[in-house]
């Protein structure tokens, strides 16, 4: 396997309030008050949706940089709406301040399906879980 990350979330007290972090950055996820959440942070489903945004605006930087494009700012919307037996469909829009010609927007399109988040929603995933006594 390559480039392991590690998340630790941990769940105090506070009804669903999440503490997620990955030993330099801590953010907060939770669940709207609708749902006896507090709001205090984003939904799950919410960073996922994120993380394909971010993955997608960096992943086109990237390589707009190296061949020298100046796209001026990216910006990536991203709708997620979950199905009844559980996947999802992802709606990406992709803006660009300075509009390329046809042939960039093109390869722009296949590069943004190459960020590394789209190839991981993309494919069948394992998750391997395992039950530990104590903190």
């Amino acid at each position: 396997m390559q480039n392991k990350i590690s998340i630790q979330a941990n769940l105090g007290n506070v009804q669903y309030r999440t503490a997620l972090s990955n030993g330099k950055h801590t953010l907060l996820a939770d669940e709207p008050e609708s749902e006896g959440g507090l709001a205090t942070g984003p939904t799950p489903d919410e960073l996922l949706a994120m993380a394909l945004a971010a993955c997608t605006s960096i992943t086109l930087r990237m390589y707009s940089q190296r061949k020298n494009w100046d796209l001026g700012e990216i910006a990536v919307a991203v709708d997620m709406q979950r199905r009844e037996d559980g996947s999802a469909v992802f709606e990406r829009k992709i803006t660009f301040e300075k509009k390329p010609d046809a042939a960039t927007c093109e390869r722009l399109m296949i590069v943004a399906d190459k960020c590394p988040v789209h190839k991981t929603l993309s494919h069948v995933n394992t998750i391997i879980s395992s039950l530990q006594t104590a903190l």
